[in-house]
């Protein structure tokens, strides 16, 4: 990842894409998100990630597979970054997601980062994997790591593996593998990968920051020299005033966090179970999102830099937010908290770029790819 400068001095700075909404398909709204995805490239933004839900009811606001939806947004960029925020564990066999991720991996020539999540217990309960959750999050990261790297089979933590993986990722070794989970147990999972990942609902002071704490002491303990890396997800809304960044992002905001507390994830900052009335929603933004003026945005990054975040993903496209609004957050981002400056790729996405595939590709989509530039991209690890 390419780490962006000035007032975001310190931190590298992503995209989370919602590829999902009410009464509308995933390819709808991945079609109208396109111009956006062309435009963190642009931008030159470190990476795009989309997370998951297995959802029983509809109106989630994300795929029931990011891998299958990474596959998707490979095919449509050329350098950015694509990540998992989060994978689900529970959802996924270990030789499964073994080779899943590896395809991602090779379809996007060594670009893929997966963040892992623990889930409820009713998700492991409905995935019929029984047992403890934690200890099976355990096996299963083991086996795919050592089938990432050559393992001709996996027998330990239970599972009984017969055989190796191929094609085994670009990358290699595997992408990198970033944990989330507020828990101790998380932090110490997550020092023995490669970072940890703060979820959206998350709240700064109560509990990011002293989790992001013990993750930095059991790096200490597990191994002192490998840099730590810390991926937060925020809601992020920007306008030129923090005034009408709140008057124009709220409804957002707030709806979004009615859906998490319909679904029992998310607490106040007490820790307990939120009241999902607009005015505490409201009150919640602060410790929640990025919104404001870019200045007010850059004095909050402040803080989440000395928390020791290193990268921050900006969600950017949640509650049925216009791509227009987006595109607004993601060029003043750009502008004034990266310090890249107004330029002539800047614009917010018009109506002809939001018109789908056929009208992006008439005009030059940025995810398109020439011999040339596939012949530039780096080698994949020698399988």
């Amino acid at each position: 990842m390419t780490a962006a400068r000035s007032r975001g001095a310190g931190l590298t700075f992503g995209l989370a894409l919602d590829l999902g909404a009410p009464g509308r398909s995933l390819r709808q709204v991945a079609d109208g998100l396109q111009p956006i995805v062309d435009l963190a490239e642009r931008r030159r933004f470190a990476s795009l990630w989309v997370g998951e839900i297995y959802a029983p009811t509809p109106g989630a606001w994300a795929a029931p597979s990011s891998l299958a939806m990474l596959s998707w947004l490979a095919a449509r960029t050329t350098t950015i970054g694509l990540g998992t925020g989060v994978l689900l564990v529970p959802a996924w066999h270990p030789l499964r997601l073994a080779y899943e991720a590896a395809v991602v991996d090779q379809l996007s020539a060594g670009r893929l980062t997966l963040g892992v999540g623990l889930g409820s217990r009713e998700l492991w309960r409905r995935f019929g994997r029984d047992g403890v959750p934690g200890a099976l999050m355990d096996a299963t990261l083991n086996a795919v790591r050592a089938l990432w790297t050559g393992s001709d089979g996996h027998h330990h933590d239970g599972l009984d593996i017969d055989g190796p993986v191929h094609p085994r990722p670009c990358q290699a070794g595997g992408p990198p593998i970033l944990v989330g989970g507020l828990a101790p147990a998380a932090a110490r999972r997550a020092a023995r990968f490669d970072g940890w990942y703060a979820a959206t609902n998350h709240h700064f002071g109560s509990q990011l920051r002293p989790a992001a704490r013990r993750y930095l002491d059991a790096l200490e303990t597990t191994d002192p020299s490998k840099p730590p890396k810390i991926v937060v997800n925020r809601m992020a809304f920007a306008a030129d005033t923090t005034k009408a960044a709140l008057a124009d992002g709220l409804p957002y905001v707030t709806a979004l966090l009615e859906k998490y507390a319909a679904l029992g994830g998310l607490v106040d900052e007490d820790g307990n179970p939120a009241k999902p009335t607009r005015d505490v929603l409201a009150r919640m933004a602060d410790s929640l999102c990025l919104i404001g003026s870019p200045e007010r945005i850059s004095e909050q990054l402040a803080e989440y830099r000395q928390a020791g975040v290193t990268h921050v993903n900006l969600r950017v496209s949640f509650g049925g937010m216009p791509v227009e609004l987006t595109g607004r957050t993601v060029n003043l981002i750009a502008d004034s908290v990266m310090g890249q400056g107004s330029s002539g790729t800047a614009d917010p996405p018009g109506p002809a770029a939001a018109a789908g595939p056929v009208a992006a590709a008439r005009t030059g989509r940025t995810g398109e790819r020439s011999p040339d530039t596939l012949e530039k991209e780096p080698p994949c690890q020698k399988q």
